[in-house]
């Protein structure tokens, strides 16, 4: 996480671009992520961390292009933080198949 105070001309850009937020979420996220298990309210807070972070890190150019980028990342970070590990689904399921071949050679 990281830790900054924005002056009052990136609280102004973050205030006037509050609106990217939700086009990113609606148009950008649920389109690649669909699961009604995920809050609203976790992704419009999540997006607006990724428009200050965006808001932090802006020297010239497009903002509003800058901080769809800025809001996205931030929100496919979040996904990846908050999906169970594939690692571990495997493991499990190379867990159950190892018992059950142990299981098939003890009744031999």
């Amino acid at each position: 996480m990281r830790n900054y105070i924005l002056t009052e001309s990136q609280q102004q850009l973050v205030c006037d671009h509050l609106y990217l937020v939700d086009k990113v979420i609606r148009f950008d996220i649920t389109r690649i992520v669909n699961n009604p298990d995920y809050d609203n309210d976790d992704l419009y807070q999540t997006g607006c961390i990724g428009l200050c972070n965006a808001a932090a890190s802006f020297r010239e150019g497009s903002f509003p292009a800058y901080a769809r980028k800025s809001i996205y990342h931030e929100l496919v970070d979040y996904f990846r933080d908050v999906q169970p590990h594939s690692d571990v689904q495997s493991l499990d399921g190379l867990a159950e198949g190892i018992l059950a071949k142990l299981q098939d050679t003890e009744t031999v």
